[in-house]
C-alpha cells in the first residue's frame, strides 16, 4: 500500500473513532448520520483535491503549488478522483466493515463506467428521489433498514448526492472537449455530457448495526 493511502485510511479511521467517542454504551453508540456526513465529507475533499491536480499529477516534471511546466508530455498515471476514493474505501471497509460505494447510472446509453457502480435496488430509489426533489448540494438522506432472512439484520444505510461540478467537467463533459480529440477523456473513457448541477450519482454508506 502507498504511503499515501496509508494515511487518507488512517484519517479515515481516526475520524470514526473521534465521533464513536464520548458517546455512553446505553446510547445507541454513533450517531448515524453525522458520521455519515463526515466520512462523505472526507472523502468528496479527497476527490477535489485529486481533480484539481489531475494535470500536476499527470503532467511529467510538474509540481504541486508550482506552475505547469511547457512542452512536457502528458500521461495518465492511473490516479482519478473515483479510483483515489475507491482504493481508500476498499481498504476501510476491511478495517472497519462499514461499506462505502460510488454509484452511478451512467448517461448516454454508455452505464457506469465501472459496472461494479450500478446502484442497487436501494440506492436507485435515492438516486430517482433526490432527481425528483431536486434538494440543493449537501444534503443526503439516510435510515435504518432490516435485511435478511430470520433473524432479520439491522443496518444503517446513507446516500449522499454529487452533482455536477466545473472541476468534473474535464473527464464528464462535452465530448467535443476531449483532450484526445476522440471524444474521450484522459482515462480513455467516452466523455458523457453532463451538464453543470446534473446529478451524476452519489456515495452510498452502509453501517452493520445488528
Amino acid at each position: 500500500m502507498k504511503p499515501l493511502q496509508k494515511v487518507a485510511i488512517l484519517t479515515l479511521i481516526c475520524a470514526l473513532m473521534t465521533l464513536s467517542a464520548g458517546s455512553g454504551l446505553t446510547q445507541r453508540i454513533y450517531d448515524f448520520e453525522k458520521m455519515s456526513k463526515d466520512l462523505v465529507t472526507l472523502l468528496t475533499i479527497a476527490g477535489f483535491s485529486v481533480a484539481d491536480n489531475l494535470d500536476v499529477i499527470n503532467l511529467h516534471k510538474a509540481k504541486l503549488g508550482m506552475p505547469l511546466p511547457e512542452g512536457e508530455p502528458y500521461s495518465y498515471k492511473g490516479i482519478d478522483p473515483v479510483t483515489f476514493a475507491k482504493t481508500i474505501t476498499r481498504d476501510f471497509t476491511t478495517r472497519t466493515g462499514i461499506e462505502i460505494r460510488f454509484v452511478s447510472e451512467g448517461k448516454g446509453g454508455y452505464g457506469p463506467r465501472n459496472p461494479a457502480d450500478l446502484p442497487d435496488e436501494w440506492e436507485q430509489a435515492q438516486i430517482n428521489r433526490f432527481k425528483d426533489i431536486g434538494l440543493p448540494p449537501g444534503v443526503g438522506f439516510g435510515e435504518f433498514l432490516k435485511v435478511g432472512e430470520k433473524p432479520k439484520r439491522v443496518i444503517y444505510r446513507y446516500f449522499f448526492p454529487l452533482y455536477m461540478q466545473e472541476r468534473c467537467m474535464k473527464c464528464h463533459g462535452d465530448p467535443a472537449t476531449s483532450p484526445t480529440g476522440d471524444k474521450k477523456d484522459i482515462t480513455n473513457y467516452y466523455m458523457e455530457n453532463y451538464k453543470l448541477g446534473e446529478l451524476r450519482g452519489g456515495i452510498s454508506v452502509t453501517f452493520p448495526i445488528s
